[in-house]
């Protein structure tokens, strides 16, 4: 085959032109522009078919989830109602609840009947029905299920229950128009009942009981309901204005603590007229608010693991349960436990502040301790026979730390502090049982070790350490909080141990310029 020669030549529109000689080959003319112009137009058909199919995919997700949305929304309709059923029979033929509604009805007429003879102004009742988990298990398999979605689904649950109370509150005769008391759960969920530590993130929107000790708590605070703004349709500014016309614009505020509303159905404050026609006015004092607190719970010390940081979450009541807490209390609180997301610190996190929204408060006293001490009468013929011995404090001394080699006289001495004496209330004065031990000695003696031993033996020890901490610390600390900005107190070590052992290391580091 003879060689290929190649010219390229320049045509008067501006083409490259391809053509061969010498060739047995019937070459033809070739053009480029041609060719890129064909090749562009089919990639600009593919690019708009995958476009299209792109943006048909993306209506058919929107119709999908639109569809979902409006098929969820109908079945929790659906199930509302039927849950709404369920706790109208489950009332009815509950004589428990009929009686404990017509105790608070005739409580109820008595204060309403007490502020009307002493001419006190019309204010709102706050009662609460506490309704123990356990009367839903009568064997009744209807009445079973309800008791799981109040544990499951306590959004659902719990304002239907309520729904049904004020039907049958409102089914009473009675010439006194009273709101209806408020639910108030409690008994015992199983292993939703839990210490701040045990809270998970599968524990969120649903029912859990939290047993603690009370660390920081906050004032009583009023938090707006319903807001209420006049408007005055002012066509001439020099006319009267008894004479303008008003209308009044409702706005409701919801958050959290609202089961079945969130913060998207919240009212907007009325448009602003821009020609200035209409002026709207907030009128504080026709707005609806209800009391409202926070406080903090956290493990108690003989919940918490050794050498671990106690967990704490944060408590919000309202109505009748605020102000009936206060630091150093130990509770035990049923409520919903649930997350903000939106106070996120970043708008690309999904991390939020969790909250337990308290529907029953319980304050455990010290005779709810002392009932769950079970002394059999063997033991106390024991305690009777070792108490008649001679050497009764020299066996205890020699019992107490025996890894800790001597020592008697503080081992004796801290016996004696543990078993405490006897309490005196005088009319002049009070003289305590209890007495403090200061253990000062050189480095490597033993002292710590000593501590550490009491905190293994007597339950409900708070530990603390000077170091680091000042002698005001130890008793109370004053805290911002970050919702408010106000400045609320929180309860130190002396405050957490009060009637127990407070076991405080290496006091002579204690700060005393703070």
């Amino acid at each position: 085959m003879e060689s290929l020669s190649i010219e390229k030549n320049s045509t008067p529109f501006g083409r490259s032109e391809y053509r061969t000689f010498n060739s047995e080959l019937n070459y033809t003319l070739m053009d480029s522009s041609l060719n890129h112009s064909s090749i562009l137009d089919n990639s600009m058909k593919i690019e708009k078919d995958s476009r299209d199919k792109r943006l048909q995919k993306l209506n058919q997700n929107i119709v999908s989830e639109y569809e979902s949305g409006r098929q969820s929304v109908v079945f929790t309709q659906q199930k509302y109602k039927q849950l709404l059923e369920g706790f109208l029979l489950f009332v009815q033929t509950n004589k428990y609840i009929h009686q404990k509604i017509t105790e608070l009805r005739t409580e109820a007429i008595d204060e309403y009947n007490r502020m009307q003879n002493k001419n006190i102004p019309n204010i709102i009742i706050h009662q609460r029905l506490i309704c123990n988990i356990n009367n839903f298990q009568t064997g009744n398999e209807q009445f079973e299920l309800l008791a799981k979605c109040l544990i499951k689904e306590p959004y659902l649950a719990l304002p239907a229950y309520q729904a049904a109370i004020k039907e049958l509150w409102k089914s009473e005769d009675s010439k006194v128009d009273i709101d209806p008391p408020k639910i108030g759960i409690c008994g015992w969920l199983g292993r939703h009942h839990v210490t701040p530590r045990g809270l998970q993130s599968s524990m969120i929107n649903k029912l859990v009981a939290v047993e603690g000790v009370v660390n920081k708590c906050s004032t009583v605070q009023p938090k707006l309901v319903q807001s209420v703004y006049i408007g005055e349709a002012v066509h001439d500014m020099n006319a009267d204005a008894k004479t303008s016309e008003k209308t009044v614009h409702l706005r409701p505020h919801y958050d959290i603590t609202d089961f079945d509303k969130t913060a998207k159905d919240s009212g907007r404050p009325p448009a602003s007229d821009p020609e200035g026609r209409i002026m709207h006015k907030h009128e504080i004092g026709l707005c609806k608010y209800k009391n409202h607190q926070k406080f903090v719970i956290q493990e108690t010390p003989e919940d918490a693991p050794t050498g671990q940081m106690p967990r704490w979450v944060e408590v919000i009541v309202e109505d009748d349960l605020c102000d009936i807490v206060k630091c150093g209390d130990r509770v035990r609180v049923w409520g919903v436990y649930r997350a903000n997301c939106g106070q996120a610190n970043s708008t690309n996190s999904g991390l939020g502040r969790s909250f337990l929204i308290a529907n029953n408060v319980l304050v455990k006293n010290k005779e709810t301790y002392d009932s769950n001490l079970c002394i059999s009468e063997a033991d106390k013929k024991n305690f009777h026979a070792f108490a008649k011995k001679d050497n009764t404090i020299d066996i205890l001394g020699y019992s107490f730390a025996p890894s800790i080699c001597g020592q008697d006289i503080v081992k004796k001495a801290i016996v004696l502090m543990l078993a405490g004496g006897t309490e005196r209330a005088l009319p002049s004065h009070h003289i305590r049982g209890d007495i403090h031990i200061m253990l000062v000695g050189d480095p490597s003696c033993g002292k710590s070790q000593l501590l550490r031993y009491v905190m293994s033996i007597m339950p409900g020890t708070v530990s603390a350490t000077g170091r680091g901490s000042s002698g005001v610390g130890l008793t109370a600390a004053i805290v911002t909080d970050q919702d408010t900005g106000e400045r609320v107190v929180e309860g130190g070590a002396m405050v957490m141990g009060d009637r127990r052992v407070v076991c405080i290391d290496e006091f002579d580091k204690n700060a005393t310029n703070r």
